[in-house]
């Protein structure tokens, strides 16, 4: 997705050629004056808001214009970036990685979470993009130790959320289960009844995973839904084939749990914005001094 014309066009490869070695500093190194702009959201409707991919562009374009650098293009994504695959289907990623390879030029985002939020996609990354990314939370280029930190951190978060999400989900059901219930149930039944519910929990995730990987998959209809889930050997607790209807509840949980996920990681970018700082102006030194008097504009 496009959202700056861009000079030329994209090509293939994610291969680039020795770049210097990159440090953390508040401008970019000559000669390397190009930029090539990348924003993302989670969900379509994070994009309508405030901290949608609009204001992201318009921060790096204020950025680039303030720094000096020429900004060839901004590409966009809507994708969440904790799920490993979203890497090779974020075609704006690929987009802005191939013509900062082409162009030699600098990878601006406002926050190097908008590129990654697990450390499997951003070591696959590293391989084929020796360049210098610009971060605007960060006050300008950084290295790739510290990006890689700050990827760290961003999975962390992610991770936490995901977790408590999962313990809410799963205290849910359980009250709902009501295990241990009644008073005189064995412990062997009780530990039975614990362990087919996080068996389903497990399951639940599963699914979840795989609506996630592809939006369209939301649309199928459930005896599709079921059998994309059987090519993919994921089976029911029995380890039998879904059907259009065993697929019903599963498949209601799991899209609940999806959408509890994108909310949450939606919270996790906001968190992530840029503040807008406003420059501070210059101030006369004896005027400053002046105004410290206790006389001063008094007799104006």
């Amino acid at each position: 997705m496009h959202l700056f014309t861009p000079k030329g066009p994209t090509v293939p490869p994610m291969h680039s050629p020795q770049a210097p070695k990159t440090i953390t500093t508040r401008l970019p190194r000559e000669p390397n004056r190009r930029a090539v702009g990348y924003v993302r959201t989670s969900t379509e409707k994070q994009d309508a808001r405030d901290d949608g991919l609009d204001k992201q562009a318009a921060r790096i374009k204020d950025e680039c214009k303030r720094v000096g650098l020429d900004l060839l293009t901004i590409e966009a994504d809507v994708a969440s970036v904790t799920d490993p695959l979203s890497f090779i289907r974020r075609r704006g990623l690929k987009a802005a990685i191939d013509l900062a390879w082409k162009e030699g030029a600098i990878l601006v985002v406002t926050d190097g979470t908008r590129l990654f939020r697990n450390l499997r996609d951003y070591d696959e990354f590293a391989k084929n993009f020796q360049g210098q990314v610009y971060s605007l939370r960060d006050g300008g280029i950084v290295s790739p130790k510290e990006l890689r930190a700050i990827i760290a951190s961003g999975e962390q978060a992610a991770k936490t959320i995901r977790q408590g999400t999962k313990d809410a989900l799963a205290d849910k059901k359980k009250q709902g289960a009501k295990l241990g219930s009644p008073k005189g149930l064995s412990s062997a039944t009780k530990e039975s009844a614990r362990s087919r519910f996080l068996a389903s929990q497990e399951l639940v995730e599963r699914i979840a995973d795989v609506l996630e990987e592809d939006e369209a998959y939301s649309a199928l209809p459930h005896g599709a839904f079921a059998d994309l889930l059987n090519r993919r050997a994921i089976l029911t607790n029995w380890k039998r084939p879904w059907t259009k209807d065993s697929v019903r509840r599963h498949r209601r949980m799991a899209e609940e749990l999806l959408a509890e996920r994108r909310a949450l990681e939606a919270e996790l970018d906001r968190e992530d914005q840029v503040e807008e700082v406003p420059a501070e102006e210059e101030v006369d030194p004896d005027e400053f001094a002046m105004k410290q008097s206790p006389f001063f504009g008094m007799f104006s």
